[in-house]
């Protein structure tokens, strides 16, 4: 009994390092991949940096992402008598 007792404890402590070094070199190698590419962007990904900031700069209207207010209002309105049904 005790010997089992012995090779279950051998077998979790190699198990668990073997977990931890397999999690500590994904995690490296995941933070190396990101610092390369910060470091070495593409040349497409600089391009459309630098045209989104200049699009930025120069434009100063709404973009497409702005809500529409009648949205807004019909959604909140769908809200508020959904909310008072449940009551």
């Amino acid at each position: 009994m005790t010997e089992q007792l012995i090779e279950a404890a051998i077998l979790l402590a190699v198990g668990m390092t073997v977990v931890f070094a397999f999690l500590t070199m994904l995690i490296a190698g995941i933070k190396v991949i990101a610092w390369y590419a910060a470091q070495y962007p593409s040349p497409a990904d600089a391009q459309n940096k630098l045209q989104t900031h200049t699009q930025n700069k120069n434009n100063n209207k709404p973009s497409a992402t702005t809500v529409n207010p009648d949205i807004v209002a019909a959604i909140s309105t769908a809200v508020h008598i959904h909310r008072n049904k449940s009551k």
